[in-house]
């Protein structure tokens, strides 16, 4: 969470006391860009159908989001935090998922190292790497290993429906 907080220009502040709780303010600039209307019409989102989703990241609450917006959309998805209890459900069964979304910068494996295991695991399964910053040479170097989409932090709602839906259907198309 703090890394999208900094993203977009804002702070974090946690007042804490023993026996008293915790109050955490998030500080955002403020814009003075009109707020777009709510009443605008927007085409409907793509919605999935029922498709297993693993979402990884280190951050919990990213991927009790990212979980949440996949429901949403028709998803099936399961969440982790250590990329190490994703490549365990995949070294027992490798198709277990119909795509990966991942983070790209965790403390224990980037998820382009993530992509690669889970590659050598089951070569068929899509991998969509979700970076505030990536490299600009990350699709060249990690294609090769599943890595379809790169998508920018913090994750829209539109971009991971759009994505998924494009993703799921060319994996499906490559293997007919």
């Amino acid at each position: 969470m703090h890394g999208i907080v900094q993203a977009h220009g804002g702070a974090i502040l946690v007042d804490s006391a023993p026996g008293c709780g915790t109050t955490v303010h998030l500080w955002f600039p403020a814009s003075d860009q009109p707020v777009a209307s709510m009443a605008t019409e927007r085409p409907p989102l793509p919605r999935g159908t029922g498709a297993r989703i693993a979402v990884l990241d280190d951050e919990r609450m990213i991927v009790l989001v990212t979980t949440r917006m996949l429901e949403r959309l028709g998803y099936a998805p399961t969440g982790f935090t250590r990329p190490a209890a994703l490549l365990d459900a995949l070294a027992r069964t490798p198709t277990a998922f119909d795509a990966v979304v991942t983070d790209y910068t965790m403390p224990e494996l980037s998820g382009a190292d993530v992509a690669r295991r889970a590659f050598e695991l089951n070569p068929d399964l899509p991998v969509i790497l979700a970076s505030g910053n990536p490299p600009d040479e990350l699709m060249a170097e990690a294609a090769p290993y599943g890595i379809r989409e790169v998508i920018g932090k913090p994750v829209a709602m539109e971009t991971l429906a759009t994505v998924l839906v494009k993703v799921l259907r060319e994996t499906r198309t490559v293997a007919a």
